[in-house]
C-alpha cells in the first residue's frame, strides 16, 4: 500500500528543519548548509516562482552549477507546487536544447552565467536568477527583495507531478532520451523502500557524484535529506571525471562517507584502485552499484577488497523506478562458482516495484528463459511526458532471466551482443569487452567487431578470440575482428557508450579474418533473440506424441499391454511403466521438434549437432516400440530376439555413448573459473551459488530488517 499521508516529498526536509535545524544538510567543497538554511533558501526560491505564476502541473527547469544551491532550488520548485527538471550545465549544448524543447518548462531557475546557454538552446521560459548564496537578483515583473518573504508551500496531492526524469541512453548524449513524470506519492513510496532496504539514519553521509540530469541525483538527495542525513556533493571535477578513482577515494575518506552509490565503470576503477593501493573504503557501510551490467566475479572482487563491514548491492537502476528497481546483495563471504564470471544477478525488486520477464505478446516467462524485463508498481512513473500513460507494466528494452528462486539475472540490452560479451570476458587476457556491429562505408557489408580491453600490455589476436569462442556461441555471433582499446568509452551516466567506439581499420589493412567465419551483409548479423521460449512447441509436440503412443499401441501391437492375467499390485506397476513409455516417446518427439533450435543456441552446428539430437531422440522415443515388440516375442524366437537387440539395444548404447562424450567434452568456459574452483575455500562453490543467488530475496525476509521496516 502507498505511504501517502497528504504531504509532498519536500515535507520530509521541512520536518528535519524543525527538529534538527543546525544539522548539516548539504556539503559541497568548503560550503556547508544546515537544514534551517536549506529550508530558508528553498522558501525564497518557491516565493519567486510563485510570483512568476505557475499553472497546475507546471515544469520548472533547474540549471545551476554543482553546489548547495542545486538541492535548495529543487526543494523550492516542489514547495511551489511544480515539478522540477534538473539539467546538467556541462552537458553538450545540443542535449540541453533537446531537453528544454521537449519539456517546455514554464520557468528556469539558473544563474547569470548560464543565460547564454539558455539563449543558444532557444528556451523561451521565464528565468529566475540565483546569484551567489545569500544574494537575490530581481527579475522584471517578479519583484525585488522585499517581495521574497517565505510563503507557505502550495498544497499537493498524491498524483501531483514532482519531477521530470529522462532515461539514460546507452548511445551517449546523441541518443534519444525519453521523459517520464514521477508524482509525489511515487517518490515517497520509493524513499520509504530505500529507508527500509538501506537502513538509513540521520548519521549517514551520502556521496552524490552523478550528473544531476539523471535519476541517480534524485535518488541521492531524497535518500540523504529525507532521512535527515548529510548530502555531500562532489565538486565539478569529481563528478565529471568519475574514472579518477584516486580523487574519488580521497573524497570518500575526507568526508567520512557512509553511503555511496556509483556507476558500474566507477566501481571497476575503484576496485582497481583499492587493489593497487591496498586501501579500503574507510567509513563506508553501504555501497550501491548501478548503471550497467556488473558481473558476479566483479562483485566478488570488490566484496573482498571492501571488507565484510560494507554492504554491497548490485542495483538494477531504472529511470521509471526513480533509479532503483531491484537489488542483489553480495554476500559477506562470496564463494564464486563456475558460472560466476558471466552471470549478473540483480536479485529481488524493491517492495514497491514489480519486475517480470516477458516473451512475445507480453506473456510472463518461466524461470530459465530470457525475455524482456518489464516494470510496474506503486513507486514507478505513472506517465510519459505530454500525458502518454505508461500503463500497469512498462517495457525496458533490457533482457533478463528469472532463477528458480524468483530472483532476477540481468542479461543485457536488447539489440546488443550481451551474451557474446559475457562469454568473451572469460578469456584469460580479456578484462572488459564490447561487441558491436559495424557497417562498411558503402553499406554493402557488415562486420561484427569485438572491442577488447586487454589484461596488462598484452595484445589479443582476432584468431585467438575466434578459436576461443568456437563452440561457446553460435557461429554467426563470433566477431570477425578484434580491436584492442585502453578503455571502453562511457556516457555521462556511466554506461558503456556503444556509439563512441573507434572505427576499425578497413578490410585488407588490418589482421586477416578467419575463413571459417562467414561475412554477413550489413544489418544482417543475427542477434540473440529477445526470448528463448520454445516451451510451447515442445509441450505441444510431447503431448501429441504421448497421445499418439497411448492410442495406437493396441492397433500396432495387439495384446502387448494386456494385464488381465497379472495379479495386483504388479498390474498397477506395469501400467505405470507403459504410461512412462508413451510419455518418453512424446518427449522424444518434442526434442525432435525443438532440439535443433536449442542446440544452436548453445553454439552447436553441423553434423555433430544432428548426431547429438538424434541420439537423445532415440534414447527417449525408442522405448515405446522396443518394449511392445519385446513383450510379443517368444523367448526362444532367436531370429526376432537378435533383430530386436541389434535394432534397439545396440543403437541405445551408441546413443548413450554419444551423450556421455558430449557431456564429458564440454569446453571449459574460462581459465579464471578453473582457478577459482581450484582454491580450497571454494570447494563447495556450486552449492553456495544457489544460496547467493537468492541473497536479496532472503534479506527482504530478514526478521531484523522487517522489524525496522516502515509501516505501510
Amino acid at each position: 500500500m502507498s505511504t501517502w499521508a497528504g504531504e509532498g516529498v519536500h515535507a520530509l526536509v521541512e520536518g528535519h528543519a524543525r527538529t534538527r535545524p543546525d544539522a548539516a544538510a548539504v556539503i559541497c567543497g568548503h560550503r556547508t548548509v544546515t537544514y534551517r538554511a536549506l529550508n530558508e533558501e528553498a522558501d525564497k526560491v518557491a516565493a519567486r516562482l510563485t510570483r512568476v505564476g505557475l499553472p497546475p502541473e507546471a515544469v520548472v527547469a533547474v540549471l545551476l552549477d554543482r553546489g548547495t544551491s542545486v538541492p535548495a532550488a529543487v526543494l523550492g520548485v516542489l514547495k511551489a507546487g511544480a515539478a522540477y527538471l534538473a539539467l546538467e550545465p556541462t552537458a553538450p549544448a545540443a542535449t540541453l536544447r533537446r531537453l528544454l524543447a521537449d519539456a517546455d518548462p514554464i520557468a528556469v531557475v539558473t544563474s547569470e552565467r548560464h543565460l547564454v546557454t539558455l539563449e543558444g538552446a532557444g528556451a523561451h521560459a521565464r528565468t529566475v536568477l540565483l546569484d551567489e548564496p545569500g544574494e537575490e537578483r530581481p527579475e522584471p515583473g517578479v519583484g525585488g527583495p522585499e517581495d521574497l518573504a517565505a510563503t507557505a508551500p502550495r498544497a499537493v496531492s498524491a498524483t501531483t507531478p514532482a519531477c521530470l526524469l529522462y532515461t539514460a541512453a546507452s548511445g551517449g548524449d546523441a541518443a534519444p532520451r525519453r521523459g517520464v513524470v514521477v508524482d509525489h506519492a511515487a517518490l515517497l513510496d520509493a524513499y520509504h523502500d530505500w529507508q527500509w532496504l538501506y537502513e538509513l539514519t540521520p548519521q549517514d553521509r551520502h556521496l552524490q557524484s552523478a550528473a544531476v540530469d539523471f535519476a541517480g541525483f534524485t535518488a541521492d538527495w531524497i535518500r540523504a535529506l529525507g532521512s535527515g542525513g548529510t548530502l555531500v556533493m562532489a565538486e565539478h571535477a569529481d563528478a565529471q571525471d568519475p574514472r579518477n578513482a584516486s580523487r574519488l577515494h580521497r573524497l570518500i575518506t575526507q568526508e567520512r562517507i557512509t553511503v555511496l552509490q556509483c556507476d558500474t565503470g566507477t566501481a571497476r576503477d575503484l576496485t582497481e584502485h583499492l587493489r593497487a593501493e591496498e586501501v579500503d573504503l574507510a567509513a563506508v557501510r553501504l555501497m550501491s552499484i548501478a548503471g550497467d551490467v556488473w558481473y558476479l566475479d566483479e562483485q566478488y572482487d570488490l566484496r573482498l577488497l571492501a571488507g565484510p563491514h560494507v554492504r554491497l548491492l548490485n542495483t538494477y537502476g531504472l529511470t521509471e523506478a526513480i533509479g532503483d528497481g531491484a537489488n542483489h546483495e553480495v554476500p559477506a563471504r562470496p564463494t564464486p562458482a563456475r558460472e560466476a564470471w558471466f552471470t549478473a544477478p540483480i536479485g529481488a525488486p524493491l517492495p514497491g516495484v514489480s519486475l517480470a520477464v516477458t516473451g512475445a505478446g507480453g506473456a510472463s516467462l518461466p524461470p530459465g528463459l530470457v525475455g524482456e524485463i518489464t516494470v510496474g508498481g506503486r513507486n514507478t512513473a505513472s506517465r510519459r511526458l505530454h500525458g502518454e500513460p505508461l500503463g500497469s507494466r512498462q517495457g525496458t528494452d533490457d533482457l533478463g532471466m528469472l532463477r528458480a528462486d524468483g530472483s532476477l539475472v540481468f542479461v543485457g540490452r536488447r539489440g546488443a551482443y550481451s551474451e557474446v560479451e559475457a562469454v568473451l570476458r572469460g578469456h584469460a587476457q580479456v578484462r572488459h569487452c564490447l561487441v558491436s556491429e559495424v557497417a562498411e562505408d558503402d553499406g554493402r557489408w557488415g562486420e561484427l567487431v569485438a572491442y577488447v580491453v586487454p589484461v596488462g600490455d598484452t595484445q589479443v589476436e582476432t584468431t585467438e578470440v575466434q578459436a576461443y569462442l568456437q563452440g561457446l556461441v553460435a557461429p554467426e555471433q563470433i566477431p570477425h575482428r578484434v580491436v584492442c582499446v585502453p578503455a571502453l568509452p562511457r556516457t555521462r551516466s556511466g554506461r558503456t557508450d556503444r556509439g563512441a567506439t573507434p572505427r576499425p581499420a578497413r578490410p585488407g589493412t588490418g589482421r586477416p579474418r578467419s575463413s571459417k567465419i562467414p561475412r554477413p551483409r550489413a544489418g544482417q548479423v543475427r542477434r540473440f533473440p529477445a526470448t528463448r521460449s520454445s516451451g510451447g512447441w515442445f509441450l505441444l509436440a510431447a503431448f501429441v506424441g504421448s497421445l499418439f503412443a497411448l492410442t495406437t499401441t493396441q492397433a500396432l501391437w495387439p495384446g502387448s499391454t494386456d494385464l488381465s492375467g497379472v495379479p495386483g499390485p504388479w498390474s498397477l506397476f506395469f501400467a505405470v511403466l507403459y504410461l512412462f513409455e508413451d510419455v518418453a516417446f512424446g518427449l522424444g518427439l518434442g526434442f525432435l521438434v525443438i532440439g535443433r533450435r536449442a542446440l544452436r543456441r548453445r553454439g552447436l552446428e553441423g553434423p555433430s549437432a544432428w548426431i547429438l539430437q538424434l541420439s537423445v531422440v532415440w534414447l527417449l522415443a525408442s522405448w515405446w516400440p522396443q518394449d511392445n515388440l519385446y513383450r510379443l516375442a517368444a523367448k526362444n524366437d532367436w531370429p526376432r530376439q537378435a533383430a530386436l537387440v541389434y535394432l534397439f539395444n545396440v543403437p541405445l548404447m551408441i546413443a548413450g555413448a554419444v551423450v556421455i562424450v558430449f557431456i564429458a567434452s564440454l569446453p571449459a568456459r574460462t581459465r579464471r573459473a578453473r582457478a577459482q574452483l581450484a582454491q580450497p575455500e571454494n570447494a563447495s562453490a556450486s552449492a553456495e551459488l544457489e544460496r547467493t543467488s537468492s541473497a536479496s530475496a532472503a534479506s527482504s525476509a530478514s526478521p531484523e530488517r522487517a522489524a525496522r521496516a516502515t509501516p505501510r
